[in-house]
């Protein structure tokens, strides 16, 4: 008899743990996916994005030659 409850608190444990751990990856994709929608819905996304990869390029340049 106690190793029924014993096994049942643990799996209950085990239950509780994935159903938070699932709840926590889905919200967590439901971050990225309305974050992407936002991107993808600018109309000034692609020069915007153009904008940063150059800055990043020049930034990096500039560390490249004061080494």
């Amino acid at each position: 008899m106690e190793f029924i409850i014993i096994f049942s608190v643990i799996g209950g444990i085990i239950l509780i743990v994935w159903k938070v751990r699932a709840n926590s990856l889905a919200a967590k994709a439901a971050v990225l996916d309305r974050a992407w929608r936002e991107v993808l819905s600018d109309p000034n996304y692609l020069q915007r994005r153009d904008y940063e990869e150059r800055k990043l390029k020049d930034r990096a340049r500039r560390m490249a030659e004061g080494q």
